[in-house]
């Protein structure tokens, strides 16, 4: 009973610290600093929009091991897969895709194969989110009162401090954990796909295949003039060099074969 009697005039005294510091802090503020302070508050209680996507689509191939490879690909080198699951006539990926390009890459690959199932769900978990922001803060600071506190507290005072530093840390540790997950959600979506084998099935209608095989083309032929200009650009420091050795040789040469029938036409006459 005493201990909770103890515990309970800490609290007391913390929060009568905290109205005295709030009060010190507002006499020493003119009316512009309070409207000032009013309106940063109401800025900072508008919370930042957190949004969660995830898609799952079906898809139809007819060659499932080139089509996961090619999936794969497609990712970035801080993308990956979650799960990956492949049998003789399907397979099912999980992957997490940076939600910046999402979009682009959900296009990409509706764009490539006969979709018969698709669907995207976004959730907005911005008020979620800033409710545990705020609690996570309300633990923050009441710690760093009790810290003060704790310096010229007595030992029965410092062992329920520290009881109550211990509940503290747990609750910040979950509420961190939880808000690290979500931004993880928000800034990685996931995209569930089914792939399903099927020997009739055309990849592609032949106007998409159309217009890919010109895509492709074009990108072949400037990879070519890139490689082009490279060696080009490689060739040139040697023509630098080799041109005038051969141009000297070749002028040598013709003199010297100037010089013999010269002096062959001399002998004859």
């Amino acid at each position: 009973m005493n201990n909770k009697i103890k515990l309970s005039f800490v609290f007391l005294l913390i929060c009568l610290l905290i109205l005295v510091g709030c009060k010190s802090k507002r006499e020493g503020f003119d009316q512009s600093d309070e409207t000032e302070d009013t309106l940063v508050e109401l800025e900072n209680s508008t919370p930042i929009r957190k949004i969660i996507y995830k898609v799952n689509a079906d898809l139809t191939t007819n060659n499932l091991t080139e089509s996961v490879t090619k999936i794969k690909d497609q990712l970035y080198d801080d993308e990956w897969l979650d799960s990956e699951v492949i049998s003789e006539n399907r397979a099912s990926l999980v992957i997490r895709v940076k939600t910046e390009r999402l979009d682009d890459f959900i296009n990409s690959i509706t764009q490539s194969y006969d979709v018969s199932n698709f669907n995207k769900t976004a959730t907005d978990i911005s008020l979620t989110y800033q409710d545990k922001s705020n609690l996570l803060l309300t633990y923050q600071t009441e710690r760093e009162r009790l810290l003060e506190l704790y310096v010229d507290a007595s030992l029965s005072d410092m062992i329920l401090i520290n009881n109550r530093f211990s509940e503290i840390d747990i609750e910040i540790g979950k509420l961190q954990g939880e808000l690290n997950q979500f931004d993880s959600l928000v800034d990685y979506s996931e995209v569930r796909l089914n792939l399903y084998y099927s020997k009739d099935s055309d990849i592609l209608p032949i106007g998409r295949r159309i217009l890919n095989a010109f895509s492709d083309g074009l990108s072949s032929l400037v990879t070519f003039f890139d490689i082009l200009i490279i060696v080009l650009a490689t060739l040139v420091p040697w023509t630098i060099v080799i041109a005038p050795a051969v141009y000297g040789v070749y002028y040598f040469r013709k003199h010297d074969k100037k010089k013999k029938i010269s002096t062959k036409d001399e002998k004859k006459l």
